[in-house]
C-alpha cells in the first residue's frame, strides 16, 4: 500500500462515507413507480391500417395515474413458447398524449420499455403501430385475407399494473368477424380481468368458417381460416367433439352445470402452406396445419409425424395435445408459469408437456 498523509486518509474516508450515505439514502427514499388506481381499467382499441402495410394500430388509455412517469412494455416472449421473440422490434410510431390532447414526452429505458413523462397528467393515451405478416402461434399476420393475433406480440402492458382489468374495442373491417376466448361484452368489445388473461387470448379476425357444438355444459367453437382448398371440416369437428368428451371427464367437474372450467372454448385453426405448430391457452388454442382436412398422406410434424398415423390422425393428435393443456400447464402448472415475467425467458421442466403427450396418446382413440 502506498503511504498517505493524515489529510489523505481523512479525505479518502470522507469520500467513502459520502458514497455510503448516497447509497443508503437511495435505498431509503420512496420508489415512485408509476401506477394506476387499483380499480382502474386499461382501455385498448385496435384499428387496422391498409392490408398491404401489415400494420395494426393500437391505442391504450390509462386513467387515475399517480407518479411522475408511466412505463409501458411489450413482452419479450409468449407463454407456452419459452423463447425470446423480441416483439419490440415490430413496434413503430409510438406516441403519448394527455387527456386534453397535449403531447407527452417519452423515451425508452430499454429495448422493450417506453417511459412517458406525465408532467402532472392523471390520464394518458398511448398509441403505436405493430407490423405483422407471419402466420405463427406466437406472431401476428395481417393481410387482405385475415388478421391473426398472438396477444404478447401486440399488447403493451402497464409496468407494475398487470393486475388491472382490460377492455378491448376492435374496429373490425367490413365483412369480417372476431373470434377469441376473451369475454365478449358487445359485438366487437371484450373484457379480461387482468393483463395475463388478456394477452393469453389469441384472436382470429376475418371471414372465417365456424362450426359449434355443446359438450358437457360448455360451448365449443371450431374456427377455420383456410388458405388452401377450403375442404369441409364437418368430420374433423365431430372428431374434435369426441376428443372433448373423452378428455374433459378426466378432471373434477367445475360446477354442477358444466364439467369444464370455462363456459366457451375456441379452437382456432389455420390451414396454410408451410405452416405448423400449436399453442395452448386458458380457453382456446391456436393450431396451424400445412395440409387440408382431406389429406390422409403420411403425417408431417417436425419430421416425426408419421409415428402418429396419417395426416388426418396427426391433426387429431395435435388438437388433443393442445386441448389437454387447458388443464395441464394452464391450470396445473409449474410456479414460473404465472403470474408471468414478460421481460425475460422463463425456464421450466419439460414434464408438463410430456404428461400432455402421454394423455393425448392414451385417450384420443376415436
Amino acid at each position: 500500500m502506498e503511504n498517505c498523509t493524515v489529510m489523505d486518509w481523512r479525505t479518502a474516508m470522507n469520500r467513502t462515507s459520502a458514497w455510503r450515505w448516497l447509497l443508503l439514502v437511495s435505498l431509503l427514499l420512496p420508489v415512485f413507480t408509476p401506477h394506476a388506481a387499483a380499480g382502474s381499467t386499461v382501455q385498448y382499441e385496435l384499428r387496422f391500417e391498409k392490408p398491404n402495410t401489415h400494420l395494426l394500430a393500437v391505442t391504450i388509455a390509462v386513467k387515475d395515474l399517480s407518479g411522475a412517469t408511466l412505463d409501458l412494455a411489450i413482452p419479450a416472449w409468449a407463454p407456452g413458447a419459452y423463447r425470446i421473440m423480441d416483439y419490440a422490434k415490430n413496434v413503430q410510431a409510438f406516441g403519448a398524449s394527455s387527456a386534453d390532447g397535449k403531447p407527452l414526452a417519452w423515451h425508452k429505458t430499454d429495448k422493450q420499455t417506453w417511459r412517458v413523462e406525465l408532467g402532472g397528467a392523471r390520464e394518458a393515451t398511448i398509441h403505436y403501430k405493430v407490423f405483422g405478416n407471419t402466420l405463427s402461434d406466437t406472431a401476428i399476420q395481417y393481410n387482405e385475407q385475415h388478421a391473426h393475433i398472438s396477444g404478447p406480440a401486440l399488447w403493451m402492458y402497464v409496468v407494475n399494473g398487470k393486475q388491472l382489468s382490460a377492455r378491448l374495442t376492435i374496429q373490425v373491417p367490413s365483412g369480417w368477424r372476431a373470434a377469441t376466448g376473451m369475454e365478449r361484452t358487445g359485438e366487437n368489445t371484450f373484457t379480461s380481468p387482468d393483463y395475463d388473461t388478456f394477452a393469453d387470448a389469441p384472436l382470429e379476425i376475418g371471414d372465417f368458417a365456424e362450426k359449434t357444438f355443446t359438450a358437457l355444459g360448455s360451448v365449443y367453437h371450431v374456427i377455420v381460416h383456410d388458405q388452401m382448398s377450403g375442404t369441409d371440416f364437418f368430420k374433423f369437428a365431430e372428431d374434435t367433439r369426441k376428443i372433448v368428451e373423452t378428455l374433459v371427464p378426466l378432471f373434477p367437474a367445475a360446477s354442477p352445470q358444466r364439467t369444464a372450467p370455462y363456459s366457451e372454448y375456441w379452437f382456432l385453426f389455420h390451414i396454410a402452406p408451410v405452416s405448423l405448430g400449436g399453442l395452448e391457452h386458458l380457453n382456446s388454442t391456436q393450431i396451424n396445419f400445412s395440409t387440408d382436412w382431406s389429406s390422409t398422406g403420411p403425417g408431417q410434424f417436425g419430421g416425426g409425424g408419421a409415428r402418429y398415423g396419417n395426416d388426418y390422425t396427426l391433426k387429431l393428435f395435435v388438437t388433443a395435445h393442445e386441448f389437454f393443456h387447458a388443464w395441464n400447464v394452464k391450470r396445473l402448472r409449474p410456479k414460473p408459469l404465472g403470474p408471468f415475467d414478460y421481460t425475460r425467458e422463463v425456464h421450466t421442466p419439460r414434464t408438463a408437456s410430456g404428461v400432455s403427450g402421454f394423455h393425448r396418446t392414451a385417450h384420443h382413440g376415436l
